[in-house]
């Protein structure tokens, strides 16, 4: 079957952080390291709420930073500091995905981000990435109480884009990339068997449903 929709994960398949530089500005401040801070984030926005728009972005951040001051010793200045922190200064993209994208528009092809991000700027990251003008719609997943590791999500999320962009796809027409292995296995079981696993710095396995960047995505669309 033909695919006429691809779905993407956001981080690690359509954009990249420059993590290093990420650890160095607030590990020092916030006393721990980001990959926990990030998990803190997520048990923070569940306890409280995820911000829906990005005008909410900076309100959360701002009390999510008060809150892990609760939880670690970080001294006042070096909150404000952290309160000043916008990890948009140091989002990247793939060399690959503008140019992919643009294949798939020109194509026809749908193009939607399935993201699980606390964070609500997608909308304001693919406008920093040049990116927005290919993506025909942008699901977080949290803020519609999905999981994307549950099979149960992707008949739900069928649903949602066919509701939202006027559509009658089908899960055989759906195209899936995903960093998370769990996420792809979730994927495969709800029926989505075009699901690929993106490992970038590896090698394409196509047997293994691999990718290794985006080049290829243009040439399995037709298969």
């Amino acid at each position: 079957m033909k695919t006429k929709i691809v779905i993407f994960d956001r981080d690690g398949v359509l954009i990249n952080y420059q993590i290093n530089k990420i650890k160095e500005y607030l590990e020092p401040k916030v006393k721990m390291s980001v990959e926990k801070m990030y998990l803190k984030a997520v048990e923070f926005g569940k306890m409280t709420q995820f911000p829906e728009v990005d005008s909410e972005q900076k309100v959360f951040w701002e009390k999510f930073c008060e809150f892990l001051q609760t939880q670690s010793d970080i001294s006042d200045s070096d909150l404000e500091a952290i309160k000043k922190f916008d990890y948009l200064d140091y989002i990247i993209t793939f060399d690959d995905v503008q140019p992919v994208l643009k294949q798939l528009k020109e194509k026809g092809v749908c193009t939607v981000i399935l993201t699980s991000t606390p964070m609500t700027s997608t909308n304001s990251v693919l406008q920093l990435l040049k990116l927005k003008d290919f993506i025909d719609l942008t699901i977080p997943s949290r803020l519609l109480f999905w999981e994307k590791d549950s099979s149960s999500t992707y008949a739900k999320l069928l649903e949602y884009i066919n509701s939202k962009l006027k559509k009658n796809f089908i899960l055989g027409e759906i195209l899936y990339i995903d960093d998370q292995e769990i996420n792809t296995i979730a994927a495969q079981n709800a029926g989505v068997e075009k699901t690929y696993l993106m490992k970038r710095g590896k090698k394409n396995d196509l047997d293994k449903k691999i990718l290794a960047s985006l080049h290829i995505l243009p040439a399995l669309i037709e298969n």
